[in-house]
């Protein structure tokens, strides 16, 4: 997840540059790691199917075909449903960052 997380990162500045940057990384970050949350195992597969997604559940996506980096906002990573309590720390960073 850490790759993919800064993939779509270093996509994000490379478009729009240090707009909203920072709130951008909050939604980038929850949306790559959610996956390590509700999954047992995160396997490549699984990684490059979230990265090939399209529309509002796409980083890479919206940040492709939107011209404003508000657009992002629109991200809907999938609801956080833990599998377990393997990473309780994880749950409730990712759960404050939804909220925020």
């Amino acid at each position: 997840m850490s790759e993919l997380y800064l993939a779509a990162a270093l996509y994000y500045s490379n478009r729009f540059g240090e707009a909203e940057t920072a709130e951008a990384r909050e939604r980038l970050f929850r949306w790559a790691y959610a996956l390590r949350v509700n999954q047992t195992r995160v396997l490549f597969r699984s990684v490059d199917n979230l990265a090939r997604l399209s529309g509002a559940e796409s980083a890479f996506w919206l940040i492709r075909n939107t011209s404003s980096p508000t657009e992002l906002r629109r991200l809907t990573p999938r609801a956080l449903e833990p599998i377990s309590d393997r990473d309780p720390e994880l749950v409730t960073l990712l759960s404050g960052l939804e909220s925020a």
